[in-house]
Protein backbone atom coordinates (compact mmCIF):
# COMPACT_ATOMS: atom_id res chain seq x y z
CA UNK A 1 0.00 0.00 0.00
CA UNK A 2 3.32 2.70 0.17
CA UNK A 3 3.53 2.30 -4.03
CA UNK A 4 2.05 1.75 -6.50
CA UNK A 5 -0.73 1.19 -7.89
CA UNK A 6 -1.70 1.48 -3.77
CA UNK A 7 -4.48 -1.33 -4.25
CA UNK A 8 -4.57 -4.87 -3.39
CA UNK A 9 -5.06 -6.14 -6.70
CA UNK A 10 -2.66 -8.44 -7.95
CA UNK A 11 -1.31 -8.91 -4.36
CA UNK A 12 -0.20 -12.25 -4.04
CA UNK A 13 -1.68 -12.71 -0.22
CA UNK A 14 -4.93 -13.73 0.69
CA UNK A 15 -6.94 -10.80 2.30
CA UNK A 16 -7.23 -13.07 5.81
CA UNK A 17 -3.51 -13.03 6.07
CA UNK A 18 -2.99 -10.04 5.27
CA UNK A 19 -1.68 -7.76 8.41
CA UNK A 20 -3.06 -4.15 6.46
CA UNK A 21 -6.11 -2.80 8.44
CA UNK A 22 -7.52 -0.42 5.73
CA UNK A 23 -7.44 -2.60 2.61
CA UNK A 24 -8.78 -1.26 -0.78
CA UNK A 25 -9.52 -2.97 -4.46
CA UNK A 26 -9.89 -0.92 -7.26
CA UNK A 27 -12.84 -2.37 -9.55
CA UNK A 28 -13.50 -1.31 -12.94
CA UNK A 29 -16.86 -1.72 -13.47
CA UNK A 30 -18.17 0.19 -10.02
CA UNK A 31 -15.54 3.01 -10.74
CA UNK A 32 -17.21 3.94 -14.28
CA UNK A 33 -20.63 3.46 -12.82
CA UNK A 34 -19.79 5.93 -10.31
CA UNK A 35 -17.82 8.24 -13.03
CA UNK A 36 -21.02 8.14 -15.40
CA UNK A 37 -23.11 9.25 -12.13
CA UNK A 38 -20.82 12.18 -11.66
CA UNK A 39 -21.10 13.44 -15.40
CA UNK A 40 -24.61 12.93 -15.26
CA UNK A 41 -25.03 15.56 -12.24
CA UNK A 42 -22.30 17.66 -13.80
CA UNK A 43 -24.42 17.93 -17.12
CA UNK A 44 -27.54 18.35 -15.36
CA UNK A 45 -29.19 22.15 -15.12
CA UNK A 46 -29.40 25.02 -17.68
CA UNK A 47 -26.31 25.84 -19.55
CA UNK A 48 -27.27 30.00 -19.03
CA UNK A 49 -26.17 32.71 -17.05
CA UNK A 50 -28.95 34.53 -15.68
CA UNK A 51 -27.75 37.59 -17.85
CA UNK A 52 -28.02 35.37 -21.01
CA UNK A 53 -30.99 33.80 -20.12
CA UNK A 54 -32.81 37.23 -19.61
CA UNK A 55 -31.76 38.49 -22.93
CA UNK A 56 -32.89 35.33 -24.52
CA UNK A 57 -36.31 35.67 -22.48
CA UNK A 58 -36.93 39.62 -24.35
CA UNK A 59 -36.50 37.93 -27.84
CA UNK A 60 -38.25 34.57 -27.53
CA UNK A 61 -41.48 35.45 -24.97
CA UNK A 62 -42.58 39.25 -27.18
CA UNK A 63 -42.58 36.55 -30.15
CA UNK A 64 -44.29 34.00 -28.73
CA UNK A 65 -47.23 36.20 -27.81
CA UNK A 66 -47.54 37.63 -31.43
CA UNK A 67 -48.17 33.96 -32.34
CA UNK A 68 -44.92 33.11 -33.90
CA UNK A 69 -43.74 29.88 -33.62
CA UNK A 70 -40.51 28.50 -31.72
CA UNK A 71 -39.17 27.19 -35.23
CA UNK A 72 -39.39 30.64 -37.23
CA UNK A 73 -38.16 32.30 -33.94
CA UNK A 74 -34.93 30.41 -33.72
CA UNK A 75 -34.70 30.74 -37.56
CA UNK A 76 -35.07 34.61 -37.96
CA UNK A 77 -33.00 34.79 -34.65
CA UNK A 78 -29.22 32.98 -34.80
CA UNK A 79 -28.13 35.11 -32.15
CA UNK A 80 -30.15 33.20 -29.81
CA UNK A 81 -27.29 29.99 -30.43
CA UNK A 82 -30.14 27.66 -29.24
CA UNK A 83 -32.13 24.92 -31.04
CA UNK A 84 -35.80 24.57 -31.12
CA UNK A 85 -36.01 21.61 -28.65
CA UNK A 86 -33.47 23.50 -26.41
CA UNK A 87 -36.21 26.50 -26.41
CA UNK A 88 -39.21 23.92 -26.16
CA UNK A 89 -37.49 22.26 -23.49
CA UNK A 90 -36.60 25.92 -21.23
CA UNK A 91 -40.50 26.78 -22.08
CA UNK A 92 -41.32 23.60 -20.33
CA UNK A 93 -39.33 24.43 -17.50
CA UNK A 94 -40.50 27.49 -17.09
CA UNK A 95 -37.74 29.58 -17.57
CA UNK A 96 -39.45 31.96 -19.79
CA UNK A 97 -41.85 34.55 -19.41
CA UNK A 98 -43.88 33.16 -22.08
CA UNK A 99 -45.59 29.63 -20.75
CA UNK A 100 -46.17 26.69 -23.39
CA UNK A 101 -49.90 27.64 -23.26
CA UNK A 102 -49.02 30.72 -25.05
CA UNK A 103 -48.04 28.64 -28.12
CA UNK A 104 -50.85 28.13 -30.73
CA UNK A 105 -50.27 24.65 -31.51
CA UNK A 106 -48.97 23.46 -28.00
CA UNK A 107 -52.58 23.83 -26.67
CA UNK A 108 -54.13 21.59 -29.26
CA UNK A 109 -52.52 18.49 -29.15
CA UNK A 110 -52.58 15.89 -25.86
CA UNK A 111 -49.50 14.34 -25.26
CA UNK A 112 -49.15 10.78 -25.96
CA UNK A 113 -49.57 8.28 -23.26
CA UNK A 114 -46.47 6.95 -22.56
CA UNK A 115 -46.42 3.76 -19.74
CA UNK A 116 -44.51 4.98 -16.70
CA UNK A 117 -42.00 1.99 -17.47
CA UNK A 118 -41.60 2.27 -20.80
CA UNK A 119 -37.65 2.91 -21.72
CA UNK A 120 -37.60 5.08 -24.80
CA UNK A 121 -34.07 5.51 -24.74
CA UNK A 122 -33.05 1.75 -26.57
CA UNK A 123 -29.43 1.91 -26.82
CA UNK A 124 -29.14 1.32 -23.10
CA UNK A 125 -30.09 -2.78 -24.15
CA UNK A 126 -26.66 -2.93 -26.23
CA UNK A 127 -25.08 -5.38 -25.49
CA UNK A 128 -26.99 -6.09 -22.25
CA UNK A 129 -29.40 -8.66 -23.78
CA UNK A 130 -29.68 -12.15 -22.08
CA UNK A 131 -28.22 -13.75 -25.26
CA UNK A 132 -25.14 -11.33 -24.29
CA UNK A 133 -25.30 -12.37 -20.73
CA UNK A 134 -25.13 -16.05 -21.93
CA UNK A 135 -21.49 -15.72 -23.59
CA UNK A 136 -20.49 -15.05 -20.19
CA UNK A 137 -20.52 -18.44 -19.07
CA UNK A 138 -20.26 -17.18 -15.40
CA UNK A 139 -19.75 -19.71 -12.49
CA UNK A 140 -22.34 -17.70 -10.73
CA UNK A 141 -24.67 -14.17 -10.97
CA UNK A 142 -27.24 -12.27 -8.50
CA UNK A 143 -30.19 -12.51 -9.62
CA UNK A 144 -32.51 -9.49 -8.95
CA UNK A 145 -36.32 -8.92 -9.67
CA UNK A 146 -39.65 -7.29 -8.22
CA UNK A 147 -42.25 -8.03 -6.94
CA UNK A 148 -45.54 -5.98 -6.52
CA UNK A 149 -48.03 -5.74 -4.16
CA UNK A 150 -51.94 -5.05 -4.62
CA UNK A 151 -52.80 -2.60 -7.30
CA UNK A 152 -54.06 0.12 -4.32
CA UNK A 153 -50.52 -0.28 -3.02
CA UNK A 154 -47.14 1.45 -4.66
CA UNK A 155 -45.01 -1.03 -1.97
CA UNK A 156 -42.83 -3.60 -3.69
CA UNK A 157 -40.69 -6.18 -2.91
CA UNK A 158 -36.93 -5.77 -4.17
CA UNK A 159 -35.57 -9.15 -4.56
CA UNK A 160 -31.98 -10.32 -4.59
CA UNK A 161 -30.89 -14.33 -5.46
CA UNK A 162 -27.35 -15.00 -5.17
CA UNK A 163 -27.06 -18.56 -7.16
CA UNK A 164 -23.83 -19.77 -5.71
CA UNK A 165 -24.74 -19.45 -2.07
CA UNK A 166 -28.93 -20.42 -2.80
CA UNK A 167 -29.71 -17.12 -1.29
CA UNK A 168 -33.23 -15.37 -1.28
CA UNK A 169 -32.91 -11.82 -0.09
CA UNK A 170 -36.18 -9.65 0.05
CA UNK A 171 -36.18 -6.05 1.14
CA UNK A 172 -39.54 -3.66 0.99
CA UNK A 173 -39.51 -0.83 -1.15
CA UNK A 174 -42.24 2.39 -0.46
CA UNK A 175 -42.38 2.77 -4.21
CA UNK A 176 -41.06 0.88 -7.27
CA UNK A 177 -39.00 3.88 -8.83
CA UNK A 178 -35.02 4.17 -9.90
CA UNK A 179 -34.31 5.76 -7.23
CA UNK A 180 -35.78 3.94 -4.53
CA UNK A 181 -33.53 0.93 -6.00
CA UNK A 182 -29.89 2.75 -6.01
CA UNK A 183 -31.51 3.89 -2.28
CA UNK A 184 -30.98 0.40 -1.75
CA UNK A 185 -28.29 -0.27 -3.33
CA UNK A 186 -25.97 2.69 -1.37
CA UNK A 187 -27.41 1.39 1.43
CA UNK A 188 -26.57 -2.16 1.46
CA UNK A 189 -22.64 -0.67 -0.06
CA UNK A 190 -22.93 1.44 3.28
CA UNK A 191 -23.41 -1.94 5.76
CA UNK A 192 -21.18 -4.30 3.54
CA UNK A 193 -18.24 -2.44 3.10
CA UNK A 194 -17.48 -1.74 -0.65
CA UNK A 195 -15.26 -4.54 -1.20
CA UNK A 196 -17.62 -6.91 0.47
CA UNK A 197 -20.39 -5.09 -1.55
CA UNK A 198 -18.33 -5.47 -5.17
CA UNK A 199 -17.97 -8.97 -4.85
CA UNK A 200 -21.75 -10.01 -3.61
CA UNK A 201 -22.83 -8.22 -6.55
CA UNK A 202 -20.30 -7.88 -9.15
CA UNK A 203 -22.65 -9.79 -11.81
CA UNK A 204 -26.38 -9.10 -11.72
CA UNK A 205 -29.26 -10.44 -13.98
CA UNK A 206 -32.50 -8.51 -14.28
CA UNK A 207 -35.58 -8.64 -16.87
CA UNK A 208 -36.37 -5.20 -18.14
CA UNK A 209 -39.02 -4.08 -15.47
CA UNK A 210 -42.71 -4.05 -15.91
Amino acid sequence: MDKAPYVCNGCPKKISHCTITHKYTYNARFSDRKYLEKLSDSRAGVNLTKHELRKKDRIISPLIEQGQSLYQIVINHPELDLSVRTVYSYLDQGLFTARNIDLKRKVKFKPRKCHKTQITDRTVFINRTYQDFQTLQLPFCTEMDTVHSSRKSKKTLLTFFFTREKLLLAILMNRCTEGAVRLIFDRLEKRLGTYEFISAFEYILTDRGT
